[in-house]
């Protein structure tokens, strides 16, 4: 489920590299955190999406409905990473995550939804729910900086401070749109 790939613009020029961070078995609670799955390469068997309670893409989210199904799947599945460059991912201004920003937090608020849900899975994922929560606080003062509230964008951020130091650092960016786009330029990961 895992791959390595490379961000391209859209005349097909490399912009950033992705690789998983983590080897194989149960990856539920590391994707929590960090989610690493793109769906351009994931192979899942038949039969473990035919044992999910809902066996297919959640309609009702528009962004991340591929987050919220393949999580599904590695709660009680092992997942593999393969290190090969499987994938080109173009980044474009038109894509569907550019477009609808105000969505883009859907999949994983549904993800972070139902391991509330779930004692064992919360008791077990506590920390990784933690920087679930703050991810989606990016995302919802993501769409705030576009429209430029940058009061709105800095209230969302400010629970996640202590989370992680980059949410911190973007936090303090709200202050100027000149310095939030500086940061999100670093959020394509070299290998």
């Amino acid at each position: 489920m895992l791959h390595r790939g490379c961000y391209i613009d859209s005349e097909s020029n490399r912009l950033g590299a992705f690789a998983p961070r983590y080897g194989a078995g149960w990856l539920f609670d590391r994707l929590l955190g960090q989610y690493e799955i793109n769906n351009q390469t994931v192979m899942i068997r038949r039969a473990v999406v035919e044992a999910l309670a809902i066996p297919r893409f959640n309609p009702e989210i528009t962004i991340g409905e591929d987050c919220d199904l393949f999580m599904r799947v590695a709660r009680n599945s092992r997942a593999i990473g393969i290190p090969d460059l499987l994938v080109y991912y173009r980044v474009h201004g038109d894509s569907i995550s550019a477009t609808r920003l105000s969505q883009a937090h859907e999949g994983l608020q549904e993800v972070v939804r139902w391991v509330k849900e779930d004692p064992e899975l919360l008791l077990r994922c506590q920390q990784s729910l933690r920087k679930a929560e703050a991810k989606i606080r990016f995302y919802k003062a993501k769409a705030a900086m576009v429209v430029g509230d940058s009061a709105a964008a800095r209230a969302l951020m400010w629970p996640a401070v202590s989370v992680d130091w980059r949410y911190a650092v973007l936090t303090l960016a709200t202050l100027s749109p000149r310095a939030w786009h500086w940061c999100l330029s670093f959020g394509r990961r070299s290998v």
